[in-house]
């Protein structure tokens, strides 16, 4: 079974008519690739193939109006081919529907027939375009060069679009035209590739004054006004007058006398110089040039004020949806406002005491205030205050009670690292570990049961045999219950897993000596890492791992245990 690939969606683009648009047109050439049944390319191959033309869509139906035979078509090496299907009348295609129906070898029809239309007759003898549209889906006609010749447009005999042909001896390896529109004195540079000058440019005959837009460099972009340049690759000058864009990938999106030297970098407004890598800078209408200082850097010249959103009250005012006033700085009173519909907050520098006060709603009251002279925080409510302060000279940092700047009741030393409280309360985990480094550092499952490695000073290993002696606690974290409280060295025994040493921890247990249930005595057993009932009194002592919390009525499974080595 064969099967054609219809080189376009509309086949009836492909068929290339003979003489004059009111002539009778004489032949049509059909091009597409032969498949086999599994859609593969039957490439340079010899076939039987005949193509029919019916005015009925249906195979078996309508009358026969032409027939062709190829006894030899040939394929190319993609599958490709062509025929020229000769002595057409124009009449049998006027105002009818024809269907070309296409036999290969000893195969029936294809089914479906193919369907042709009249859209073939909008092209006109010798290739030219019809005025009243023309179907062109695979690029079989096109309007422009065939060599090294660039493609003009005029207007009233002026230059309006100039299309310049790729170089093809470029070292940038790629071959893509630029575009020229606007003035005639407008240039891209001979082996430029992709350049694009939308438009505008000018030359005054009177004073000789010479205003082209200029690009030299690949894939550069001008969209218009004039004397703008493009002087890097992929920079790009919106419109204005006399911008520069000389950086790579620099972008002038309009503006007088702006400057972008630095790559990826930005320059709009009033004589604007983004001169560094990466820069950005904005020029208000002030005569002298503003430019940056610095890469990646952020410049913004506005001499009567930056106001982001409207307001005329401040500095700077941030507006919010509703154009209501949201964030206030204002620089007469050191101080910014921030509003919602229905609260405010103030914060005011104190210069003269060196302080920043905030201030709640409608008070002037000082809810929070961060004083320098004595590195002290104090936050206040209705109730009562809290003060931080910051005893530089002993780096410690004390929290007082309300009211008081003596008889502190937590102090945070950053020397000792040590923290003074009468009461310590930790609330997410319920055992104290320690880490341990773990034999040939490998990790074991969490909830397992260790014991101390004789062979190795320091490590834990995988509790193997029961009654144990040298049971030393249970991998923490088993159960979604976390460490409480984990003791450690910095340099010193810091490594490792943690395990729990004492508190409530999950630990895989066994039945295999009992049922366990809560308030019996838990050791080791001859599961790896798996605790189990001590039956035996004698054994039990000095390998006891804690309590069972939970029961385990047989098999394996999880069972909380409070920890207490016995």
């Amino acid at each position: 079974m064969y099967k054609f690939q219809v080189l376009v969606l509309a086949i009836v683009a492909l068929f290339l008519f003979g003489g004059a648009l009111a002539d009778s047109p004489s032949l049509m050439t059909y091009q597409g690739v032969l498949l086999d049944a599994s859609d593969n390319p039957l490439v340079n191959s010899t076939h039987n193939v005949t193509f029919k033309i019916y005015d009925e869509e249906m195979l078996g139906t309508g009358n026969m109006l032409y027939e062709w035979n190829f006894p030899t078509l040939t394929t190319d090496a993609s599958g490709g081919f062509t025929v020229t299907l000769n002595n057409l009348n124009q009449t049998d295609f006027a105002d009818t529907s024809l269907w070309l129906e296409i036999q290969v070898d000893s195969d029936g029809p294809m089914d479906p027939r193919i369907r042709l239309t009249a859209a073939p007759y909008a092209i006109r003898a010798g290739g030219s375009w019809s005025l009243n549209g023309n179907e062109n889906p695979d690029d079989l006609f096109f309007l422009g060069t065939t060599d090294n010749s660039p493609m003009e447009f005029k207007v009233n005999n002026y230059h309006a679009l100039h299309f310049m042909p790729p170089d093809v001896y470029s070292s940038f390896n790629v071959l893509t035209s630029s575009i020229i529109g606007g003035h005639g004195n407008n240039t891209v540079t001979e082996e430029v590739q992709g350049g694009t000058i939308s438009g505008g440019g000018y030359y005054n005959t009177i004073g000789g004054i010479d205003c082209r837009n200029k690009i030299t460099q690949n894939f550069g972009t001008i969209g218009g006004g004039a004397d703008n340049k493009v002087l890097a690759k992929y920079g790009s000058v919106g419109g204005g007058y006399s911008n520069n864009a000389s950086g790579e990938y620099s972008t002038i999106p309009g503006g007088y006398n702006c400057l972008a030297s630095g790559d990826y970098s930005f320059a709009a407004g009033y004589k604007a110089s983004a001169i560094h890598n990466g820069s950005f800078v904005w020029g208000d209408y002030t005569e002298a040039t503003v430019h940056t200082t610095g890469d990646n850097q952020f410049k913004i010249r506005a001499s009567g004020g930056v106001i982001i959103g409207g307001g005329v009250d401040a500095n700077v005012e941030i507006n919010d949806a509703n154009n209501v006033t949201a964030i206030q700085f204002h620089g007469g009173s050191h101080s910014m406002r921030m509003k919602n519909s229905s609260d405010e907050l103030i914060i005011k520098h104190d210069a003269e005491a060196g302080k920043i006060i905030l201030y709640p709603s409608g008070s002037l009251d000082a809810s929070i205030e961060l004083n320098g002279g004595n590195h002290l925080l104090r936050m206040k409510n209705s109730s009562g205050d809290l003060t931080i302060t910051n005893d530089a000279e002993a780096s410690t940092i004390k929290l007082f009670p309300s009211g008081s700047t003596t008889g502190e009741s937590i102090r945070l030393n950053g020397e000792t690292g040590a923290v003074v409280t009468e009461i310590l309360k930790i609330c997410n985990g319920c055992d104290i570990s320690e880490p341990f480094a773990m034999t040939d550092d490998v990790m074991l499952p969490e909830g397992a049961l260790v014991v101390i490695d004789a062979a190795n000073p320091g490590r834990t290993t995988l509790s193997t045999r029961p009654y144990d002696p040298c049971v030393a606690g249970v991998i923490s974290g088993a159960g979604d219950i976390n460490p409480g409280l984990t003791l450690s060295q910095h340099g010193i025994f810091d490594d490792g897993q943690n395990v729990a040493l004492t508190g409530r921890v999950y630990c895989l247990a066994t039945a295999a000596n009992g049922a366990i249930r809560p308030g019996d005595m838990l050791t080791t057993s001859n599961i790896a890492g798996h605790a189990m009932k001590a039956t035996d009194r004698g054994r039990a002592f000095g390998s006891v791992i804690g309590k069972a919390m939970t029961s385990l009525n047989d098999g394996e499974g999880l069972v909380l245990v409070l920890v207490n080595l016995q």
